[in-house]
């Protein structure tokens, strides 16, 4: 029966992904254009991969993590371990909502699938390190033969984190503090239709996030980044700017996974997309402008360069603009942005190092593209 109920659960598994890709399909104008865009956008990330490949600072990382072999084992298989912890924890929560649970399947069955599913996982990221690390070499005419220890480390790593991981013990479920508790409560209460709570969502998201029992480790992060001897001012900066730039973050993932959420009550309505998009991003932006405006005044304090002050704000403005237009149009379709939205910004990044203020351009126009195709959709 265990045999049968794997091949149920791997079934249903892979006609998830088929549905996945489906949705996607459709989503696009053409089966051809869609290919076509694939195989270009593939095209330029390999190519700006190639091109950054070739920057000193690259050669100086790839020569450091061959001559700290033993270190960058020990680092894959913490990475491992810590991947594997959490994705047996999503799984169980996925298996625990699945339908098939009614099913008469055993729970070893489901327990073998998450298995197979996790060493998937694990191999794929292991052997696209290696081909990245062997790529890196390459374009920098660097022999292969010299990573080969590195490439053994972290097989070993992989392993070793994947072993612990699989024996690790579940933890026991806990009373986790709910996220309302730290949010704002509302002033007071409204019966005309309005989009301000709408507005709000990503700020509470955002605030929620960041509760105690999630910012310990932001906070030791930050206490430990002040130097021996640094003046109280100076460390209460560092303090300040860390608190800071993770609440910008936050905010800018907040939006995409806030997008999708609205969507699933929003989409039956006849709100317009301009509306639910505007709705999402106007009081998140508004923190983006005053988060960086603060950021910038305390870096010119400390002496740093206005030019580059105001540089850093609108690549980050850009950026927080690019994230939010590929979240909110993403989850209004009630797809995954996660893959999309990282690809966007390790673009960014590369062209930016490439030609200084390139950056700006592209990620003003991939904005600018999936503004336009989401108001043509919703035509």
């Amino acid at each position: 029966m265990n045999i049968a109920g794997e091949r149920v659960l791997l079934m249903a598994w892979r006609l998830s992904l088929v549905g996945r890709w489906r949705r996607v399909r459709h989503g696009a104008r053409s089966p051809i254009g869609l290919i076509v865009s694939i195989v270009i956008a593939t095209m330029a990330v390999l190519t700006a991969c190639v091109a950054a490949a070739r920057f000193a600072s690259v050669r100086i990382a790839v020569e450091w993590i061959d001559g700290n072999a033993g270190l960058t084992g020990v680092s894959m298989a913490l990475g491992t371990l810590t991947f594997i912890v959490r994705r047996r924890a999503q799984l169980r929560a996925e298996s625990a909502r699945s339908w098939l649970v009614a099913t008469p399947i055993a729970t070893g069955a489901f327990r073998t699938v998450a298995a197979i599913r996790i060493a998937l996982a694990v191999t794929m990221q292991t052997t696209v390190l290696t081909v990245a690390l062997l790529g890196l070499a390459a374009v920098n005419g660097m022999a292969l033969a010299m990573l080969s220890r590195v490439a053994i480390c972290l097989a070993i790593g992989s392993v070793a984190g994947a072993s612990v991981g699989s024996l690790w013990p579940r933890p026991k479920p806990a009373m986790r503090s709910e996220a309302s508790r730290f949010t704002r409560k509302p002033r007071a209460a409204s019966t005309s239709p309005a989009l301000d709570g709408l507005a709000r969502w990503p700020v509470a998201e955002a605030v929620a996030w960041h509760r105690p029992e999630n910012s310990r480790l932001l906070f030791l992060i930050a206490v430990f980044s002040v130097p021996a001897g640094a003046s109280a001012l100076l460390g209460a900066a560092i303090l300040t700017a860390w608190t800071l730039v993770s609440y910008l973050i936050a905010l800018a993932r907040a939006v995409p996974a806030v997008a999708r959420e609205a969507a699933l009550w929003l989409r039956p309505t006849t709100l317009p997309f301009a509306a639910f998009a505007w709705a999402l991003v106007r009081r998140a932006l508004i923190h983006q402008v005053l988060g960086m405006v603060l950021l910038a005044a305390a870096g010119i304090s400390l002496g740093g360069r206005v030019n580059f002050a105001i540089y850093l704000a609108g690549l980050w403005w850009v950026s927080f603009l690019m994230i939010a237009a590929i979240g909110i149009r993403q989850g209004h379709r009630l797809l995954p942005s996660s893959t999309r939205t990282l690809l966007s910004i390790l673009l960014v990044l590369i062209v930016e190092s490439w030609v200084r203020g390139c950056g700006l351009a592209v990620a003003t126009l991939i904005t600018l593209a999936h503004a336009y195709g989401s108001l043509r959709e919703r035509r």
